[in-house]
């Protein structure tokens, strides 16, 4: 389909972000999901933010079990430190960590982890209870 267009013929970049609008109005299919995988593993770098369409991208090839070094590390670089807390996203990257166990991916992870104020809350409630109980 798309790969009849001549625009998208050599614009991988175009290609992506028509498949892009087609879920984003739809049109969810595993053989688009594959399309646009197949682009960013040829071309990580078109991987660029985690949206909507990246997550739901990107947990399809979770789930299959798709995701390799060069696009785990990629998601890692991507995450964004200022963004809200997203359990998709935390899934995905504990996922990636298992592909790219780097120390540097594991602080992301965490400080990913601190957004979610109700994490933060039950740290903070465990201290508490530890202390409790290592002081009476």
């Amino acid at each position: 389909m798309l790969f009849l267009k001549e625009q998208y013929y050599n614009n991988s970049f175009h290609k992506l972000k028509a498949i892009e609008n087609w879920v984003g109005s739809g049109c969810v299919s595993p053989y688009i999901y594959i399309e646009a995988y197949y682009l960013i593993c040829r071309e990580p770098y078109l991987l660029t933010q985690l949206g909507k369409f990246e997550i739901g991208l990107l947990g399809w090839a979770m789930k299959n079990n798709a995701i390799g070094n060069e696009i785990a590390q990629q998601i890692f670089d991507i995450a964004e430190p200022g963004r809200t807390f997203d359990k998709r996203i935390y899934d995905l990257l504990c996922f990636c960590y298992e592909i790219v166990p780097e120390d540097e991916n594991l602080g992301i992870i965490c400080g990913y982890l601190i957004k979610d104020n109700s994490m933060i809350r039950l740290i903070i409630s465990g201290l508490k209870r530890n202390r409790e109980k290592n002081s009476g």
